[in-house]
């Protein structure tokens, strides 16, 4: 039984805890029934008590008042750790469905969304990993209600990703316990002109419904040239944002251009390595692969 996952990239700019996209990057994860739970990755074996996705398996088990099969998870890894593209949400995801596989039970996406926002905390990441697209999620007295967005035009995401981890409760510790109402307007005016230039296609607005007063320039003090590389970005791209927590910072294109060749030349001024990730958007969330 073997699943496939997408990386996901959250927030998109001012929509903070609430926007998300799947990309077309993968973590694989194969469940075999076995006499003891065990994690099988790059050839390295591991015990299953600690891992996320053994963990998400388990409280799926829990959740329908199962007792829990042992199994062997082999994990094919793709999506970078701690990087703002949402592995932890995959593995997440990726342990929820293979409970469901285990079980034989119906994938209901809904409650399998569910679950991962109870494990996760929130919904911005696990949503767009189950349904694919863009998602907005908004929680509503412990029930997620969601709508999924699909964009006028077709998009490239380049994911520029530096050679060192931001792990996403170091990002959460650096911002501000209470917003001015200007900030809160700000952002607020933002997502929604970003979400309807996704839907007419108006790449013009991109630029500024991108930008964000809630979470961006505080984490961005993490991340060494953080304000250079958005200039230079946002000058040579339909807009940038922070994916996720970060540090990856995702730039938006409509074309086939010079922007990687050209950040290659202009990261030699830079303080650390970065690699840059042409993607697209991922439109059916997870997949079961066999």
């Amino acid at each position: 039984m073997k699943i496939r996952v997408p990386a996901t990239s959250a927030n998109l700019g001012p929509g903070f805890d609430t926007l998300g996209l799947a990309l077309n990057l993968y973590n694989e994860y194969e469940f075999i029934k076995s006499d003891e739970s065990k994690i099988i990755e790059n050839d390295e074996v591991s015990l299953a008590v600690d891992n996320l996705i053994y963990k998400s398996f388990c409280k799926t088990f829990e959740k329908f008042n199962k007792k829990i099969i042992p199994v062997t998870i082999k994990v094919n890894s793709n999506i970078p750790r701690s990087r703002g593209l949402g592995s932890s949400s995959s593995c997440i995801v990726g342990g929820i469905v293979g409970a469901y596989l285990i079980l034989n039970r119906t994938l209901d996406r809904d409650e399998i969304l569910q679950i991962a926002s109870e494990i996760e905390g929130h919904p911005d990441n696990v949503c767009p990993a189950i349904f694919g697209n863009i998602t907005v999620t908004v929680n509503e007295n412990g029930e997620n209600i969601k709508n999924i967005i699909k964009p006028k035009n077709n998009y490239k995401f380049l994911a520029f990703i530096p050679d060192f981890l931001l792990n996403t409760s170091d990002a959460r510790k650096v911002l501000p316990k209470n917003y001015s109402k200007e900030d809160a307007v700000f952002n607020i005016s933002r997502t929604a002109l970003l979400i309807s230039s996704l839907i007419l296609g108006d790449d013009e607005n991109l630029k500024i419904s991108l930008e964000d007063k809630i979470h961006q320039d505080y984490r961005g003090k993490l991340i060494p040239d953080f304000d250079k590389i958005f200039e230079f970005l946002n000058a040579n791209s339909l807009g940038c944002y922070l994916s996720g927590a970060g540090p990856t910072i995702m730039a938006i294109s409509n074309c086939d251009d010079d922007l990687i060749k050209n950040f290659y030349e202009f990261s030699k001024e830079l303080r650390v390595k970065w690699e840059v990730l042409e993607l697209k958007i991922n439109t059916v969330g997870f997949e079961i692969l066999d």
